[in-house]
């Protein structure tokens, strides 16, 4: 948000990019507002940039009907009228994960905590029930008070459901006392039946344990705002006077660019033009006065200002005469030339050269206002053979709609010049209306040589196929690259081993690929070009596995944008431990994601520290905790890129390991992390440490649905137990006792009559036990 921010803004988007600039095939991959940015972080090639940019900004024609549009935006002092879809929403399953790694393990942090669990579906047996009748009602004695309470039974299960109230009537006396004693819910419940509000309150509490959890989002890195891995080529953000206004600047003074409202065509290039734009974000007090028709404005900083003026224009030399019907003829392969960004025509008049193929192309246009109904008569020059599917002679039929235009070809070759030096003559393209002529071309005849007299020799036609190696080398020095086919020097690539070397360099300086100049490396057994040629070779990549490196051929499954790192939440397991011999992964996504990344893994000799870092993720993503501790363990935090992510998960690592002082620690260093989502994530983990150590959670200011249903599962009474050497190992949160039932079994008999036993074990809760006993 000021000026100061421009340096993060560019370690931030280019502070892992910048060995691209190396390499031409990466470079190719970089967007314009990467490359201008580029340049200035490496002065000694910005200039290369600048020239790249700017060859490729001359390649696009001018659009004046764009630039009233942008004035008349601008004008109007409204947001620019801009087409951002797919760049703003539309992202499905996509997140604003942004600043460097995005947060490992946000889903599984919740697991740390025992009231973080998930809570029983509605109408658990353990739920407290918002029953509607009080059990302080006046009754005779115990007896009666029983026999009232159990003929209430059946209007409590109408209104909620399955009741775990339902016990033998032989022990209703105990019943009655111990739901008086033990039960507080129903107690509270009974004090709270004649306020219904206040009941209604408390239904609303209790049935926020039960809130569905979201479904899985997956989650993926963002160095673009809500845009994955696969949309963050080239064509995010294109070429145009703004961004070779950046890569030309010379970084003194402040950057203004009068091409600021070009830079619109998606939210990212408009966020990245606002950041490297030195206008202040507070806009400075300007004065203006209007003396005699003359505005004068004076600055009070820098500033962009829209004009528009109407001035003379100078008068044509003489009135041209509309014409109806054109031709004329151009050399195939040279038929443009160049004067700026605009292309023209490059007609021949005078010198045809025998062997050479040319091309006519005919115009035809209806100025009426009325349909016309034409037929066309084409016909090539006398001494001259048809090629590219043209025939001698051929007519047309056309319908020619009012004020429009058509356009026509036909190509031709001379074998020879006519002898003697005779001109061949043509019978011009002619048009009828129903029989009778309407218009036709000029009549022209052809001057056939053997040897042009007038030759072009500062054209790269010529220059390409008759000019020595340091001329045709010297020319692409001077001119813009991207126009002129390089194909055309293939001849010399093949035959000279020093020119192609000389060529490969010059295209590597000015980040530019040729494949059929590159594939010569494999013709001079060169391993630099081979290596670039094969990059763009998808056919034979896909041959090579999912991961290579070698000699020739290095492949990347992010580079190459096959595969990202993916993150998953919220996310709970559906069991937590595992069943039978397979693990399984519930999650169709999740199991996708972690075979992909297994696939590239298993093309790999040995593991780095990222890809130890992505194991340990899935790992306890799979709750596999004894195997991810032990494999991030294993991780050197020297050898990663960025510290931050290994930092959390030390933290994570440190609370299934006992060591809260340690997760303290660290997080207490990274208390002040610039990037807002980071700072949250440290301040959860040293939030969690308190509430474990009885100083009580800090209240968050913002809503959280998974912190509100922790602090609500919090309150739920919970236990679990264990059978260890024959002794009952029982935990327990919010409960003052426990009742064990005891029940005599026949284990053979069981088994013979119910072999499958553990699927029916609720029956045990109809059947009478041998022994009660309460424990507190």
């Amino acid at each position: 948000a000021n000026k100061k921010d421009k340096t993060f803004l560019d370690e931030y988007l280019l502070g892992l990019d910048l060995h691209r600039h190396l390499e031409p095939w990466r470079y190719s991959r970089l967007n314009a507002a990467e490359r201008a940015l580029l340049g200035r972080r490496l002065p000694e090639e910005a200039k290369n940039a600048a020239r790249h940019l700017r060859e490729l900004w001359e390649l696009i024609p001018p659009n004046y009907a764009e630039e009233d549009r942008l004035f008349e935006t601008a004008l109007r002092g409204r947001a620019l009228d801009i087409n951002i879809s797919g760049s703003i929403g539309g992202m499905s399953g996509y997140g604003d994960e942004t600043a460097g790694g995005a947060g490992f393990l946000v889903h599984e942090k919740r697991k740390l905590r025992a009231a973080d669990a998930p809570a029983p579906a509605m109408g658990a047996a353990s739920a407290p029930r918002a029953v509607a009748f009080s059990l302080s009602e006046s009754v005779a004695d115990e007896k009666s008070a029983a026999d009232h309470f159990y003929s209430r039974q059946e209007e409590a299960k109408k209104q909620l459901g399955k009741d775990r109230l339902e016990r033998g009537r032989e022990s209703k006396y105990k019943e009655l006392e111990g739901l008086k004693r033990d039960n507080n819910e129903m107690d509270m419940l009974g004090d709270l039946a004649a306020d219904a509000e206040q009941v209604d309150a408390f239904r609303a509490q209790i049935r926020a344990y039960y809130r569905q959890l979201g479904p899985v989002k997956e989650w993926a890195e963002n160095n673009y705002w809500h845009l994955p891995l696969a949309q963050q080529g080239a064509e995010l953000i294109a070429v145009n006077a703004f961004w070779r206004d950046l890569a030309e600047w010379d970084g003194k003074g402040a950057f203004v660019s009068s091409h600021l409202a070009e830079a619109h065509h998606s939210f990212a290039e408009i966020m990245l033009a606002l950041g490297v734009l030195d206008l202040p974000f507070e806009a400075p007090k300007h004065g203006s006065k209007v003396t005699e028709g003359r505005m004068t404005i004076t600055a009070g900083g820098p500033v962009v200002i829209y004009h528009k003026e109407i001035l003379p224009s100078a008068a044509p030399a003489a009135q041209a005469q509309q014409l109806l019907v054109s031709q004329s003829f151009f050399r195939h392969g040279d038929r443009y030339r160049m004067e700026g960004n605009l292309k023209f025509d490059k007609y021949v008049t005078t010198e045809f050269l025998s062997g050479a193929v040319y091309g006519a192309n005919i115009v035809v246009t209806n100025p009426s206002s009325a349909p016309a109904d034409l037929d066309l008569l084409l016909q090539i020059p006398q001494g001259a053979l048809p090629v590219m599917r043209s025939r001698v002679t051929f007519s047309q039929h056309v319908m020619l709609e009012p004020y429009t235009t058509r356009t026509f070809e036909y190509y031709f070759y001379f074998p020879q010049p006519g002898a003697g030096g005779l001109k061949f003559t043509h019978y011009p393209v002619n048009t009828s209306v129903h029989g009778t002529a309407a218009a036709a071309a000029a009549a022209f005849t052809f001057n056939v040589v053997n040897k042009l007299t007038e030759v072009d020799k500062a054209s790269w036609d010529y220059i390409s196929q008759y000019g020595t190696d340091a001329e045709a080398l010297s020319f692409l020095e001077q001119n813009n690259i991207e126009r002129l086919n390089l194909e055309r020097i293939a001849w010399r690539c093949r035959k000279d081993v020093g020119f192609f070397r000389k060529m490969i360099t010059l295209l590597e300086q000015r980040h530019h690929y040729d494949a059929t100049l590159y594939s010569y490396g494999v013709m001079h057994n060169e391993p630099a070009p081979i290596r670039e040629f094969l990059r763009y070779r998808n056919d034979f990549i896909a041959r090579c596995g999912s991961w290579l490196e070698s000699r020739l051929v290095s492949i990347d499954p992010i580079e190459r944008r096959s595969y990202e790192h993916l993150e998953y939440s919220p996310l709970v397991n559906q069991r937590a431990h595992r069943m039978g011999s397979e693990r399984r992964i519930a999650t169709p996504e999740q199991r996708t994601q972690y075979l992909s990344l297994m696939n590239i893994l298993a093309h790999k000799p040995a593991l780095d520290a990222i890809d130890n870092m992505s194991v340990t993720y899935h790992l306890f993503l799979q709750d596999r905790v004894d195997e991810g501790l032990a494999r991030f363990h294993q991780v050197n935090a020297a050898d990663l890129p960025v510290k931050i992510q290994h930092d959390y998960l030390k933290c994570y690592a440190a609370f299934y390991e006992g060591n809260l002082a340690e997760a303290r620690g660290i997080a207490s260093q990274r208390s002040a992390e610039p990037v807002t989502r980071w700072r949250d994530l440290f301040a959860e983990v040293s939030s969690q440490i308190d509430e474990i150590e009885g100083k009580g959670a800090k209240e968050n200011e913002k809503p959280d649905r998974e912190k509100a249903q922790a602090a609500l599962a919090a309150t739920e009474p919970t236990f679990d137990f264990k059978i260890e050497k024959q002794m009952l190992n029982i935990t327990w949160k919010n409960l003052k006792e426990v009742t064990v039932n005891y029940y005599l079994m026949d284990p053979e008999f069981a088994f013979s009559s119910s072999p499958f036993a553990g699927q029916g074990a609720g029956r045990f809760s109809i059947i009478k036990p041998n022994h009660t006993a309460r424990l507190e």
